[in-house]
């Protein structure tokens, strides 16, 4: 809206906190959705047993909490047999399957950026002057870096691994496009003298 807030005090007030514990999540989080909901890896337990839910396990996000694949079947039927508002014409809340941890770091976990459900953005990363002279002249001593120089890289410039590789990508894709263009317009210029 306008505002300026140091970084403190936006994570404070807008970041992403655990669904269950209410605590914020650090850049080095792992974390578990469901939904919109955010988990810390040792928070994504079932609320009736407490056993904490796995890649690949089958839960529920209730109202009530989330719920492993067994317990949410015993309180289903026990409001179906009750009379809930979960009567036979409502059907039963579909199971999911847990994924793989992700990132806290990953953007789509920011609920200030509007964007399509189930479309991941990411947020575009705009480099300094101090951190495109260290890739490009990088680039010029070796066009694909090894993994160690990567780490070096990751260390001097204070940027993720993946914006290092995706820049690299990025370069060397450029500069095929741009040699190619070139040995056309040379195609040409013969041609175009005769």
């Amino acid at each position: 809206d306008g505002k300026t807030y140091c970084k403190r005090d936006y994570i404070r007030l807008y970041g992403i906190k655990c669904a269950k514990c209410s605590i914020g999540f650090s850049k080095n989080d792992f974390v578990m959705r469901a939904r919109s909901k955010v988990y810390h890896i040792e928070c994504f337990r079932c609320v009736a047993c407490s056993r904490q839910l796995i890649p690949g396990d089958e839960f529920a996000l209730r109202e009530d909490g989330l719920f492993c694949r067994a317990d949410h079947d015993v309180v289903e039927r026990a409001s179906l047999g009750a009379g809930d508002p979960l009567s036979p014409l409502h059907p039963a809340r579909p199971l999911q399957m847990a994924a793989e941890p992700i990132s806290a770091r990953q953007p789509a976990l920011r609920p200030h950026v509007h964007k399509q459900p189930e479309k991941t953005t990411r947020v575009r990363t705009v480099l300094n002057e101090k951190q495109l002279h260290t890739l490009r002249t990088c680039y010029a001593a070796n066009p694909r870096p090894d993994a160690l120089m990567k780490e070096q890289l990751v260390e001097m410039t204070g940027l993720s691994p993946r914006v290092i590789r995706v820049w690299f990508q990025n370069k060397r894709c450029k500069d095929k496009k741009r040699s190619i263009m070139m040995k056309q317009l040379q195609q040409q210029q013969p041609n175009d003298k005769t």
